[in-house]
């Protein structure tokens, strides 16, 4: 009896051990991309490819105050201020700044575009912000200073650095898998028609047009975009976006 029962615990012991190798695998080794890391360090930009490692100097331009790693941790995009250097917008002066990408080991950094004050044919750019990358990492998504009630939302395009206006609001998120996949959630400030106002998120495709709305703004972004595959996708128009 004596022998069955300590056969018993070593079998007890063994399913235990093996039980503890498994949570430590998938809590530790099951994402690594999950664990690396950007920073800013006195106003530059560092990354570690792990929690446990060093982290390492990606830029040496000063003055940048965020920063944010592509999808696939390739790129990194960051804002830089503009010392002395602002533009005039509907909320009054705000810095110019400038949009950078580079590589996450410093290779290839370039600016993107430098804020500027509106022209006949152009919006005005500056106070550069909420940076969130394309799915395919051609593109980076940011909002801009404007209107007194609104902040504008532009992409750049990486390869060309060419700039584009989509939409009034605020950029939550960019979707990044599903059926949805590139669109973008934006928080807008809208006006009832007897009156009043209203703040919604909204979906709307990178090309500026609109999907639907998503209700009213919250900070569960995560939660909402867990839920959009959910939604009938709409017909979609000869360019890969939606149609209405």
């Amino acid at each position: 009896m004596i022998q069955l029962s300590v056969a018993r615990a070593e079998t007890h012991c063994a399913r235990v051990r093996l039980l503890i190798i498994v949570l430590f695998v998938v809590l530790c080794g099951a994402n690594p991309v999950a664990a690396q890391e950007v920073t800013i360090l006195e106003s530059d930009v560092y990354f570690r490819p792990t929690s446990q490692a060093s982290w390492r100097r990606v830029t040496n331009l000063g003055d940048v105050r965020t920063a944010v790693p592509s999808p696939g941790i390739h790129l990194i995009a960051f804002v830089r201020n503009t010392p002395g250097d602002s533009v005039e917008t509907g909320m009054g002066k705000v810095v110019a700044s400038e949009l950078w990408v580079a590589g996450v080991d410093g290779s290839g950094a370039r600016r993107l575009l430098h804020g500027r004050n509106a022209t006949p044919s152009m919006r005005v750019l500056g106070d550069l912000a909420n940076l969130v990358f394309s799915p395919d990492e051609r593109q980076v998504f940011f909002t801009s200073a404007e209107a007194v009630t609104s902040l504008a939302v532009h992409a750049a395009d990486i390869q060309s650095g060419t700039e584009r206006f989509i939409c009034p609001g605020t950029l939550k998120a960019v979707v990044p898998t599903g059926k949805y996949a590139g669109d973008i959630i934006v928080n807008q400030h809208r006006y009832f028609l007897l009156g009043g106002s209203y703040d919604w998120l909204w979906l709307i495709t990178p090309n500026g047009k609109e999907v639907g709305p998503l209700g009213e703004a919250r900070e569960d972004i995560d939660g909402i975009v867990a839920q959009l595959d959910a939604i009938p996708v709409s017909r979609r128009d000869t360019t890969g976006h939606h149609s209405q």
